[in-house]
């Protein structure tokens, strides 16, 4: 067959038009593609509006620019829904029975604060084997029982009977919540939220710091207020704990049994058994410092070895945090530059040189101040006076009026603990009320401190 003859046969015929369709083809295809190409911006929309509940747009928050690490969770990512300024965080929260679970959440903005939750869905887990036994109902319960400044408590979600027997995977669901109100709060909208004063202790995990408390008595004895996290299966206990001066349990009572399903019910006499206990008594029952449960705290608390991990936990934190709660047991603390003081102890007298932070628009101010075995100002000099723009010039002997002042009548002139400036403290440092203020914080600290600083015996 010629080259003519090919191109006149019909096999050339059925080539072209083969070649015509897959031409054409490619050109719808392309258009097509062009039409209705889904872009990843469009994609991740999609999946953030399917969590959400809604279709929305979003913006990124930069977590570069922010703090991501809290007390009990993680931030992973976070959007501000444009729509209507509300958040939706990606955050891992601790406390699950295997580790961390990690969910959306979805935190409702109204007048630029925090009003409400939304959707709470979990992303992942990491073997949390009995999470798929809660119930969808309980993720409603963060958006119904919202109330502002209050954190959620797992407890209160186990008593209306939400959790499906898994209480741990629940506490770490919650912490998710928590912890994307804190980061919210204060990353985004500014505020001040409490902090942890317990962050850095020993064995910080075991408890609720923010529920926590511990005061220092004047024999060197420490009396610790303890909220233990709950332990596996358990709610929250809280025991009343005394350490004495030679770093012994002095005392122990449970006052809030967290045991559930009738375990633990005659636990408290057996709490006792750790009086006279020493850290190294508390940690020979367990194999590390996670202080799992045991058989061996089960011969003790037969049958509620769960509670009887909750006491030595207890037992631990504080004991092993006995020179740390003494360091940090000082009144008004924030007012004053610590590595900057001084205090000396001698003949029931203390005398401090205190260097008290500045106060709004002033610079840090200092001041010798004596506190008498009565407990009040035998004298108090100024020795820098840190105001600014002339003001302050003639306090020095304004100072002296604190002369012979108990705590109670420096309290007096304030209306709470922060020893805010005001028009009384004014009417005495006329023209000068933020070095009043000054002067009065040295007074309250020195006044307030008196018993720990005698016992302690001076630091310089």
């Amino acid at each position: 067959m010629t080259a003519k003859e090919f191109f006149k046969s019909t096999s050339f015929k059925c080539i072209a038009v083969l070649l015509s369709i897959l031409l054409i083809c490619g050109i719808l295809l392309t258009i097509c593609n062009a039409l209705f190409k889904v872009t990843d911006q469009e994609r991740f929309d999609r999946v953030i509006s399917e969590i959400y509940g809604q279709s929305v747009t979003t913006e990124e928050v930069k977590l570069s620019e922010v703090e991501t690490k809290f007390d009990k969770g993680t931030i992973n990512s976070a959007y501000k829904v444009t729509d209507d300024g509300n958040y939706l965080v990606n955050v891992s929260g601790t406390g699950g029975f295997a580790g961390t679970v990690t969910c959306w959440v979805v935190v409702k903005i109204t007048d630029n604060a925090v009003s409400g939750i939304g959707n709470v869905i979990i992303e992942s887990t990491q073997g949390e084997t009995y999470i798929n036994k809660i119930p969808s109902s309980a993720f409603d319960f963060y958006g119904d029982n919202y109330v502002a400044g209050e954190a959620y408590d797992v407890a209160d979600i186990k008593n209306a009977n939400l959790t499906g027997g898994a209480t741990m995977s629940m506490t770490a669901v919650t912490n998710c919540v928590n912890t994307a109100i804190d980061f919210i709060k204060s990353q985004i909208l500014g505020e001040e939220i409490a902090a942890n004063p317990y962050a850095d202790y020993t064995y910080a995990s075991f408890i609720d710091g923010l529920k926590s408390s511990h005061a220092v008595n004047t024999d060197g004895s420490i009396s610790y207020h303890l909220v233990i996290n709950p332990v596996e299966l358990t709610n929250a206990f809280e025991f009343d704990v005394v350490v004495s001066a030679d770093k012994t349990i002095a005392s122990i009572t449970m006052t809030v049994n967290g045991s559930t399903y009738g375990f633990g019910a005659d636990a408290d006499s057996k709490v006792s058994s750790l009086v006279g206990a020493t850290l190294d008594d508390v940690k020979a029952k367990f194999t590390d410092d996670t202080f799992a449960p045991n058989s061996d705290v089960g011969e003790i608390f037969t049958g509620a070895s769960l509670t009887g991990t909750a006491a030595y936990r207890a037992a631990a934190f504080a004991l092993a945090n006995y020179d740390n709660a003494l360091a940090n047991a000082w009144t008004y603390a924030d007012f004053i530059d610590k590595e900057a003081t001084s205090y000396t102890v001698a003949d029931s007298s203390v005398s401090y040189h205190l260097v008290i932070n500045p106060v709004e628009l002033t610079n840090a101010f200092e001041f010798d101040v004596v506190v008498s075995a009565d407990k009040t100002i035998a004298s108090i000099t100024m020795t820098v006076n840190g105001s600014t723009y002339g003001f302050g010039a003639d306090a020095d002997s304004k100072v002296s009026s604190l002369v012979g002042a108990t705590l109670d009548d420096v309290k007096a002139k304030f209306t709470d603990d922060t020893f805010a400036p005001n028009s009384d403290v004014g009417e005495i440092f006329t023209g000068a009320s933020l070095t009043g203020t000054a002067a009065y914080r040295a007074a309250a600290y020195a006044l307030a401190n008196y018993d720990l600083a005698i016992l302690l015996g001076g630091n310089a």
